[in-house]
C-alpha cells in the first residue's frame, strides 16, 4: 500500500477494537488516556466513540476483559509522512490503557481543502480481522480455545470467591455493629 501523506490539518478517522483489562475500566479511562497520548504527539481528537454492550458493562465488575470498539476523528496538528504513523500512536495510546494491543485501522483520511479519501484499509467490524476470544462471550467455548477457556474459567471462579467472602464480611460487620447497638440483629 503506498504512503499516504498527512499534511498539518489531516482529518483522519481511526477505529480500533480491543478489551479492557482492569475492573470497573470506563470510557472516559480508555478516552482520557488515548487523548493524552494523542496530544502529546501533535494530534487532537475532534469526536470520538466507545461501544461496549450493556451487559459487558454490568459483567465488568466480575470479568474485566470487556470488548470494545473505539472510533475517534483526529486533526493533524504537524505534518506526518503517513497515515500508518498516526495509527501507530493511536494503537499506542489504546495499548497505554488497555494493556492489549488493539486491532486497528484508519480508513480514511481527508486533507487540507481537499474530499475524504479512502486509504485502502478496512473498517473495523469487517470480516478477516482477527477474532480475540474474550471471556464471557458465548460464541467461542473449550473447543474453540481450551488455554484461554481455563484462564476464563479460573478468573471467574476467583472473582465470584472474591464478591461472595465480601458479602461474608459486610454481614459479620453488620451483626457484631447491630450487637453493639443492641439492635438484636439475629
Amino acid at each position: 500500500m503506498p504512503a499516504i501523506p498527512c499534511p498539518a490539518g489531516s482529518v483522519i478517522t481511526y477505529q480500533a477494537k480491543s478489551q479492557t483489562t482492569g475492573y470497573l475500566q470506563t470510557e472516559n479511562d480508555i478516552y482520557q488516556t488515548f487523548n493524552t497520548n494523542a496530544q502529546q504527539n501533535n494530534l487532537a481528537v475532534r469526536d470520538y466513540n466507545v461501544s461496549t454492550s450493556f451487559l459487558d458493562q454490568l459483567g465488568s465488575v466480575v470479568n474485566p476483559y470487556i470488548p470494545f470498539q473505539f472510533t475517534a476523528t483526529l486533526q493533524a496538528n504537524v505534518d506526518f509522512a503517513d497515515v500508518t504513523d498516526v495509527q501507530k500512536i493511536c494503537d499506542h495510546g489504546l495499548y497505554m490503557e488497555t494493556n492489549t494491543m488493539p486491532v486497528s485501522s484508519t480508513p480514511s483520511v481527508t486533507l487540507p481543502g481537499s474530499a475524504p479519501q479512502s486509504t485502502g484499509q478496512p473498517s473495523q467490524g469487517m470480516a478477516g480481522t482477527p477474532t480475540v476470544h474474550v471471556c464471557g462471550d458465548p460464541s467461542w467455548g473449550f473447543l474453540n480455545d481450551p488455554g484461554q477457556w481455563f484462564t476464563c474459567a479460573f478468573q471467574n471462579t476467583t472473582n465470584t470467591f472474591a464478591l461472595v467472602m465480601v458479602g461474608v464480611i459486610l454481614a459479620v460487620i453488620l451483626i457484631i455493629a447491630g450487637k453493639q447497638k443492641g439492635l438484636g440483629i439475629l
